[in-house]
């Protein structure tokens, strides 16, 4: 089996024993995520000249995420000669940033699930909605029988759901967020170098 790339999403082995344990990761996650592109905004804006809120801004409403990165990434290549040389570095580090974004709206869009087999105790996932699941949307179809058969939660979730999270999971994808926000900063522009850590 080929090894998982760091932003695929999957099915935890087991479920997180409480839901604050989820919710404490989802925020963390999340805000680790929002320095990131905090930090690639003001870059945006520092490539183009200007710190102001309305560069700031304008980047922010590019709703598509790759559409925003690509402009982020045609602004350094037609920046002042006193940044090409990091170009490569940026550039990697932003392609790198493009497959996160799905990880990221998994992260902010999943709901809590609970699964409970019979004789173990109850646990839980971040769970995709109904509405964004491939395999949800023909849960009528769902085998009942490997269900009750399943011999512990992840068997179950991989009959119902494309990914099931455990706080683990989730915090995992934050330490990539928070080393990808690394890199940016390790760019040396001056409007990327603000104290704005991943904790």
């Amino acid at each position: 089996m080929a090894k998982k790339k760091p932003y695929e999403l999957v099915i935890s082995e087991t479920g997180s024993r409480t839901s604050d344990e989820i919710f404490l990761a989802v925020g963390k996650a999340l805000s680790a995520w929002e320095y990131l592109e905090t930090t690639l905004a003001l870059s945006f804006g520092h490539l183009v000249g200007t710190n102001h809120i309305v560069a700031l801004r304008a980047i922010g409403r590019i709703e598509s995420p790759a559409a925003r990165l690509n402009v982020i990434l045609e602004a350094f290549r037609s920046s002042p000669e006193e940044f090409r040389a990091q170009y490569p570095t940026f550039e990697k580090t932003v392609k790198e940033v493009m497959p996160f974004t799905e990880v990221r709206n998994a992260i902010a869009h999943g709901h809590l699930q609970w699964i409970e087999i019979k004789g173990q105790e109850k646990v839980y996932y971040l769970t995709p909605s109904i509405s964004t699941t491939r395999k949800t949307t023909q849960i009528d179809r769902v085998d009942q029988g490997a269900l009750v058969a399943a011999r512990n939660e992840a068997e179950v979730l991989r009959h119902i759901y494309d990914y099931a999270l455990n706080a683990d999971a989730i915090d995992g994808y934050r330490l990539e967020f928070k080393r990808l926000l690394e890199e940016v900063q390790s760019c040396n522009f001056p409007s990327a170098q603000f104290d704005i850590r991943a904790k």
